[in-house]
């Protein structure tokens, strides 16, 4: 353990003044040696001079060169370039099993507190620039101030040794935050945690509300590079023709769920709150009454009873049930009930719902006719009125390719077009890429975004009923996550974790989450489930304290000046005067939240593992078939 000296104290950014004394100290004996050399007869004790000169510079050098190598190192790091097959052959490799690699770096002491805010008390703009020539010094007028980098890229370099950054993978089974501006990383970071999961054998799904491309193709080419490139399954908004084709009703283990998967999408506050409870009164009936049919609930068939009407629905609910009740006697009874009809007709309808008012409801009585009985007998005008907020959102979620691309019209359809689910794909170790689209269509894309954030809430309650841990893990990579939260995003990172579950969210700024989710508690309440949060370059002050506010508090030190002087009202020509100095310790952040700002592309904070704090930079991955455009 390192020894803690309570009155240490060292300037690291001051002139390197030993440096200074390792040159006087060898023109010094350079100086001697030439004297020697002219004058013989002098020349031992010349000798011994100029070898005392040379010892007290040997022993200077290390400290010189110490400062030295620290300060250069302020001008930064290269971009770091890693291939593909690097990170499958570390994944793979014995000697770091059950870890991940979250770039390099090392981990953020308070020394490093100390150096950086005496760091930010000199000019530190000018760290690791190159030093102006000649010409440039004795012209006129400076030359013009550009940028070299985006950030500052000293900060890094506080620390002379960088490694590394592992942490244990049952570490971020709490999940995972990152936060970023636009262009600082995010996207990058997604790909080395995203071809290390594929490595690992891992169910992927990757919701991207914006539609990147890069991300889509990065986790395909990592697929490819990794030997599955059968696994990667791509389904994006502004590309259907292209896209694999997905249910998001497959999923549910009780008949209303599928009713609260789209009223969920539905605003549920206000005036819009009766609307909504009706609108799920009236799925709920008609997707129950589906169930008892025996037909498996789609966007569009929901959509058609909405619009068309429940009569064939309701009689066809009543037939199924007197099959239940009457056994091998129900077709002679349904014969009696209906003869003079014709089927599909209004009165063959009505004849049905005569005979289970009068002979059976007493005896055999069903919540779910009743409920679909109460639907067709509802008043039309009525009707029509509370359904207006929900049939705009069944129509752009069944129309065109989108329609056909989320449920099959018919069966002959179903048959020529596979169409896969969220609980399928994670059983077979797909990599989802799930494209939102939404800089062309918020409406739209949010509205499935959430739609296929309640599916996965209902596989992960599934498998956490019937399978537990026990499988193969499911990582879900959000980006742009506030576009996409709701009540099912925040139940999935409360149970999602004994599911087996583990969500790395992205996001610009604390802010988006209030915003979209309607008050500041609902999003702490959805960052108060990550026990992993990391932050690259952030110039929001709220997203840089709530950062900061993770971690410890520690110390300080700086010298304070003194001086003074004072002088007798009966003798002003007496004066006194006093100087000095002392060592001051104050509280300080662990990381100052306006540092957060200066960060490079590529370069983060984190709070890792309960408390870690760390300080790393993400490198970027390039396949083989990229290696000769890398290098160039």
């Amino acid at each position: 353990m390192a020894k803690f000296d309570n009155l240490k104290y060292s300037l690291t950014w001051r002139p390197n003044y030993e440096l200074y004394q390792v040159l006087v100290m060898l023109s010094g004996a350079l100086f001697y040696l030439l004297y020697g050399f002219f004058n013989p007869g002098v020349q031992t004790p010349v000798m011994i001079i100029a070898s005392i000169f040379v010892l007290f510079a040997m022993i200077k050098i290390p400290a010189a060169y110490k400062v030295w190598q620290r300060q250069s190192l302020l001008a930064g790091h290269d971009l770091n370039f890693v291939s593909i097959e690097k990170v499958r052959q570390f994944v793979l490799s014995k000697k770091h099993p059950d870890v991940c690699w979250l770039g390099y770096g090392f981990k953020w002491m308070p020394r490093h507190t100390q150096e950086l805010c005496e760091a930010l008390k000199r000019n530190w703009a000018e760290f690791g620039r190159t030093p102006k020539g000649i010409l440039q010094t004795l012209a006129f007028k400076d030359a013009e101030v550009i940028s070299e980098h985006v950030g500052q890229t000293w900060i890094h370099g506080l620390e002379p040794k960088e490694s590394k950054i592992l942490q244990k993978l049952s570490h971020m089974d709490g999940h995972t935050m990152i936060f970023g501006t636009t262009g600082s990383g995010k996207t990058r970071f997604f790909d080395l945690l995203i071809t290390q999961a594929i490595c690992q054998g891992d169910s992927i799904i990757i919701l991207d509300p914006k539609g990147d491309i890069d991300l889509m193709n990065n986790a395909k080419r990592s697929c490819e590079a990794l030997g599955r490139a059968d696994a990667f399954v791509k389904f994006h908004l502004a590309h259907l023709d292209e896209s694999s084709r997905i249910n998001p009703l497959a999923n549910w283990s009780n008949a209303t769920e599928v009713p609260s998967r789209v009223s969920s999408i539905m605003p549920t506050t206000g005036s819009s709150a009766p609307f909504t409870n009706f609108a799920w009164s009236a799925m709920n009936s008609i997707v129950h009454a589906m169930v008892l049919c025996g037909d498996k609930p789609t966007l569009k068939r929901l959509r058609a009873y909405i619009e068309g009407g429940v009569e064939t629905l309701t009689a066809r609910s009543i037939i199924m049930w007197m099959k239940t009740v009457y056994k091998e006697n129900a077709q002679k009874v349904i014969d009696e009930v209906v003869k003079d009809f014709r089927p599909n007709s209004k009165k063959y309808t009505e004849r049905l719902v005569s005979h289970y008012k009068t002979a059976m409801r007493l005896k055999h009585h069903s919540t779910v006719l009743d409920g679909i009985i109460d639907l067709l007998e509802h008043d039309a005008e009525h009707y029509s009125k509370m359904i207006t907020s929900l049939l705009p959102i069944l129509n752009k979620l069944t129309s065109g390719q989108l329609g056909d691309a989320l449920s099959p019209p018919n069966e002959e359809e179903a048959a020529l077009h596979e169409y896969r689910d969220f609980g399928e794909m994670i059983g077979k170790g797909c990599v989802v890429y799930v494209g939102l689209d939404m800089l062309s269509n918020a409406e739209v894309g949010g509205a499935l975004g959430a739609m296929f954030i309640a599916d996965l809430t209902a596989v992960a309650g599934s498998i956490y009923n019937f399978q537990g841990k026990s499988g193969r893990r499911i990582d879900v990579f959000v980006d742009e996550a506030n576009e996409i939260a709701n009540d099912g995003f925040i139940q999935l990172l409360n149970k999602g974790r004994g599911a087996n579950f583990r969500l790395f969210v992205a996001t610009q700024t604390f802010a988006d989450f209030s915003v979209r989710t309607g008050s500041s508690s609902k999003a702490t309440q959805v960052f108060g489930n990550l026990n992993n949060i990391f932050t690259l370059r952030s110039q929001d002050p709220e997203t840089q304290k709530f950062f900061c506010a993770r971690m410890p508090k520690t110390k300080i030190r700086y010298v304070a000046q003194d001086q003074g002087q004072s002088t007798l009202a009966h003798e002003p020509i007496l004066m006194g005067g006093s100087t000095g100095e002392r060592l001051v310790e104050e509280e300080s952040e662990l990381v100052p939240p306006e540092v957060l700002g200066l960060l490079p592309n590529l370069e983060y904070f984190g709070v890792i593992s309960g408390g870690y704090v760390v300080k790393g930079r993400v490198p970027i991955l390039y396949s083989e078939e990229e290696k000769d455009r890398i290098k160039s």
